[in-house]
């Protein structure tokens, strides 16, 4: 639920939250106002940043080493 109370402090445009279950529905509630996308696979983050981030963007990752969000930052930057 913090993750989600500072996206709106600091005025994010959107929040893709990529955990399981209740997890992300607590981070999405916290982020209250802000457009919140949620995904249990990484290939399917990874598709929709692709989709959704421009070119000038700023981009935030916050992620528990186990969730493996390196996978989709480390191909995102190779794709992107």
């Amino acid at each position: 639920q913090r993750v989600g109370e500072m996206v709106q402090r600091l005025q994010l445009d959107g929040l893709l939250i990529l955990v399981d279950g209740t997890d992300a529905e607590a981070i999405a509630q916290g982020a209250e106002g802000i457009p919140s996308e949620c995904f249990a696979i990484h290939a399917d983050l990874l598709a929709r940043l692709k989709t959704f981030v421009q070119t000038g963007d700023r981009v935030l990752f916050k992620a528990a080493h186990s969730v493996g969000l390196d996978r989709v930052v480390n191909q995102f930057r190779a794709e992107f």
